[in-house]
């Protein structure tokens, strides 16, 4: 590996997100076919983004960051979850809806994400299917809306 991969998996594990971008970013463009750098680089955007808006509440650079990630990694749960909560959170409802219903498709079997889905449902007025979303929910976890409710029923929160 080059030393630019090498540098910025170690910010990556230091948590230095935008320093291990930077050095991933470097590697990436020395070798765009490398997998582990693809995925470290993507790895690293997504909690810089999950960074920029939890801890700095900066959700326009949150989501660029993400929108990065998710350019790298079309099928990591992670980042599409959060960038639906990320536009949740925004008040953009009709744009977190599609990213809550990726996320369902890429994990369908987690109570988790089929609860989040059925609150974007409830936030754009469809009953119908935020109810079918709960009935999911709670097959795969009866106690899932007890828990959300103790995280203050916040997605961010998990």
């Amino acid at each position: 590996k080059d030393g630019f991969f090498l540098l910025g998996t170690c910010y990556l594990h230091l948590e230095k997100y935008a320093e291990a971008v930077k050095y991933l970013n470097a590697s990436y463009g020395l070798n765009n076919s490398d997998v582990n750098t693809k995925n470290n680089l993507s790895i690293a955007y997504r909690l810089l983004g999950q960074e920029e808006g939890e801890k700095r509440g900066n959700l326009a650079q949150a989501l660029q960051y993400l929108q990065q990630s998710l350019a790298l990694n079309p099928n990591d749960y992670a980042t599409v979850r959060l960038l639906g909560v990320a536009n949740s959170f925004g008040g953009n409802q009709q744009a977190a809806l599609p990213y809550f219903e990726k996320a369902r498709d890429l994990a369908p079997k987690s109570a988790d994400a089929w609860f989040e889905l059925q609150m974007a449902y409830q936030k754009v007025g469809d009953l119908v299917k935020a109810q079918q979303a709960l009935a999911q929910a709670q097959q795969i976890d009866p106690e899932i809306a007890q828990k959300f409710a103790q995280k203050g029923a916040n997605p961010a929160n998990k």
